[in-house]
């Protein structure tokens, strides 16, 4: 559990405690850190002992903008936990915005989380110089709560009547105040420690949690947002109370539950989420076929019918800087009662469609979440992958939905993620296999269409190769994602999200081999055993991480590759991978044609006939009422329509839904959700084709790579909203992967 305090009660306690003449800083520029003395009310029997505690991050106010709300505290050996900041005005009011003509001091809540003590009865903590400028010509000083634990550093000129008032304060507060403070502030002597398997996963100690995210919406306020989230379109469709319930589903049980899910069971986004890399709050807007044309670019840009949900992204203005906004489309039409042609049923009471609340339909719309979820964990976790860019203004586009910047296009080839990866790994968290059985089915027909009863190498890397079964393409092969429809018009579903999920598995499964040297599935007398889901998310959870700290795709699965019989690595980089999966690498014959092994590559497609051979199997016990499970959120025999819990009602701390039916801004800062890498390296990648081209050329090579040539107009991301926006943009050719990721069909 984490440590948590609450703006809204340290507001009561400093609204009741702090009176001052003026809070104006001097405008004087401190060369050095400043170092200020506090009482140490910690106690060190059976605690980590921590000193040379210093006190940064936190960013002077900027007009029009919100104020830095918690500060960053770091402490040796290795502690990090951040702590709540607030801002006083000089007319004494707490305030979150910093407005023209105002100045503010902070006020730093410093308290040492419970696993922690300090070492001396005396300590000094040191502020930053940056931390200390703001606090001007003010002598800076500590005085102590002893009720909550809390030591408040602010200026001394407030000093005495904040002792003074302190006791008045406690009893000044009405009962509803006193008992949200009590609540919300650390007592130390019941304070609790992270929970155990939530430290074993991260390194790094549970950051402190400074605000809670915006307030959870709960089902008596649904009418109301119905109003906020709900398109015209869909309060057309459908009834104000099947949108109630819906909206209630969404926000105050799918999403959040699914948010909880991927953060505590990918060790690596835990400790992201506790180090403030993911972000807090997310838009939603649910729409009945499309958006209402009421002047908002993204409610007039909605994806086409067919598109469940999806989460999208764009570069938005704040204030008159860019930063990446996000948020949930929900298209109602697929989760309608429909008849035996698949037509949505109107009610004939009321003239208008319902919506299927069985336990099996919510819980599959479970599974549409959980997958839109992670990517928009990944926009904060990998967004220089997810985006395709390397800063947030490169991702500005245009109103025909083109990148403003040359440097962007020259960029987004080499560094965005392949479409396979994104929709595989958001696949690896749904129960995919149960949702795409028919096209797992297919994949174990023979060439005379004749289902056969368990997978083999045989009929998997034939079916991969020869598109035609049963009289449909299925178009596997993941170099169908190059595009968001393949050159006869088939679409690549199956490419991105069935096979995109076959190779996520089997990557994941080589970074767990190369951490840990077991892999995901165990075999006993040359049979599968049993498949360890928890190995598989231990494994995605190494390859997000490692472009998280700076290693592109192409480096981790080179590291991760195995080795052929000479020693060599199998997968050289992601193309290499890309091009050789299931399907395997073709030899040239000496008349010249090319020739596949009948087992394709045999490293992949054994790992995906082994794999899938287990779930049919599991698939086929006697009794099973359901397909095995194929989210790696649970193991492979939970007998579950997907992973979220219809009947449990959470909260989180992450990804809130606020009320807002646009894209809002993420709450991870630029510096860190960009310091991560994509695919390639943009640099290297054009070094190696002006190399390329130089060779076949017959030339020597010269290293002075030539701009990259721009690619086909993009129609997405939507350009950001503008205050009186322009006509909806004609629909524009889309050649490269979309940049509205994560539609789900």
């Amino acid at each position: 559990m984490k440590h948590r305090i609450t703006k809204r009660a340290l507001s009561l306690l400093l609204s009741f405690s702090m009176i001052m003449s003026t809070c104006a800083p001097a405008t004087i520029a401190l060369a050095e850190p400043r170092e200020v003395s506090i009482e140490n009310h910690t106690q060190a029997d059976g605690h980590l002992i921590v000193s040379n505690v210093h006190i940064d991050g936190v960013r002077a106010p900027q007009v029009g903008a919100k104020l830095d709300d918690n500060a960053r505290v770091k402490a040796d050996p290795d502690a990090t936990w951040d702590i709540p900041v607030l801002w006083v005005s000089s007319d004494l009011t707490i305030v979150n915005d910093a407005v023209e003509g105002e100045a503010y001091l902070p006020v730093l809540a410093f308290y040492v989380p419970q696993e922690y003590a300090l070492e001396d009865d005396a300590h000094t903590v040191t502020l930053s110089e940056s931390l200390a400028e703001l606090f001007g010509s003010h002598e800076i000083i500590s005085v102590y709560n002893a009720a909550k634990g809390i030591t408040y550093i602010l200026p001394a000129s407030v000093k005495d009547l904040f002792v003074a008032r302190q006791d008045e304060a406690a009893t000044a507060h009405d009962a509803t105040a006193a008992e949200n403070a009590d609540e919300a502030l650390p007592n130390k002597s019941d304070a609790k420690q992270q929970e155990p398997a939530a430290a074993a996963q991260s390194q790094e100690p549970a950051a402190v949690t400074p605000e809670p995210a915006p307030a959870e919406p709960q089902p008596q306020d649904n009418k109301r947002l119905v109003d906020v989230f709900c398109a015209q379109t869909a309060k057309d469709a459908l009834t104000d109370e099947d949108l109630e319930w819906l909206v209630n589903m969404i926000v105050n049980v799918v999403e959040p539950q699914a948010a909880e899910l991927l953060i505590n069971k990918l060790p690596a986004l835990r400790t992201a989420a506790d180090n403030g890399e993911i972000g807090k709050q997310i838009g939603l807007y649910i729409y009945y076929l499309s958006g209402d044309k009421d002047g908002v670019r993204e409610h007039e840009q909605t994806p086409p019918p067919g598109a469940v949900a999806l989460v999208a992204t764009d570069a938005i203005k704040v204030d008159g800087t860019y930063k990446l906004g996000y948020m949930i489309g929900i298209e109602v039409s697929d989760i309608m009662v429909k008849d035996k042609n698949a037509s949505p049923v109107r009610d004939a009471t009321t003239g208008k469609y319902t919506l299927e609340r069985n336990d099996y339909n919510v819980r599959e719309f479970g599974n549409t979440i959980i997958h839109e979820m992670l990517h928009a964990l990944m926009y904060d976790y990998n967004r220089t992958g997810m985006t395709g860019v390397t800063n947030i203004n490169n991702y500005v586009v245009d109103d025909k939905g083109e990148f403003e910047s040359i440097e962007a296009y020259e960029q987004f080839d080499a560094i965005h993620l392949p479409t396979w990866f994104i929709e595989g790994t958001a696949s690896m968290v749904e129960n995919t296999y149960q949702e795409r059985g028919d096209f797992y089915d297919s994949l174990r027909t023979d060439a005379n269409e004749k289902l056969q009863s368990s997978f083999s190498a045989n009929t998997l890397v034939g079916r991969y190769r020869d598109s035609i079964v049963s009289e449909y393409p299925l178009h596997c092969d993941l170099s169908y994602c190059n595009s968001s429809l393949s050159k006869d018009g088939i679409s690549n579903t199956a490419s991105a999200y069935a096979c995109g999920y076959l190779a996520s598995l089997y990557l994941a499964d080589l970074a767990n081999i190369k951490n840990t040297g077991s892999s995901a599935i165990v075999l006993e007398g040359g049979t599968v055993k049993d498949v360890s889901t928890d190995k598989l998310c231990l494994g995605l959870s190494s390859i997000l991480e490692r472009m998280h700290k700076g290693e592109t795709l192409d480096q981790v699965i080179a590291d991760i590759s195995p080795t052929d019989s000479s020693g060599k690595k199998v997968y050289e980089d992601t193309s290499d991978f890309q091009s050789k999966f299931i399907k395997g690498a073709p030899t040239t014959e000496a008349d010249g044609s090319k020739r596949w092994a009948p087992e394709g590559d045999s490293n992949s497609s054994g790992f995906v006939v082994n794999y899938l051979n287990h779930l049919n199997n599991i698939s086929n016990r006697p009794g099973r009422e359901d397909r095995a499970n194929g989210s790696i959120l649970m193991p492979v025999d939970a007998n579950v329509v997907s992973p979220i819990d219809t009947s449990k009602q959470v909260s989180s701390e992450y990804m809130r839904i606020i009320e807002s039916n646009r894209k809002v801004p993420s709450t991870v800062p630029d510096s860190v959700a960009f310091a991560g890498k994509g695919k390639s390296d943009p640099d290297e990648e054009e070094l190696e084709a002006a190399a390329a081209l130089d060779h076949d050329a017959g030339q020597e090579s010269e290293v002075s790579p030539e701009p990259a040539a721009e690619p086909e107009p993009v129609v997405e991301p939507v350009p950001e909203p503008t205050v009186e926006p322009e006509p909806e943009p004609a629909a524009q050719p889309d050649p490269e992967p979309s940049l509205e990721l994560g539609v789900q069909e």
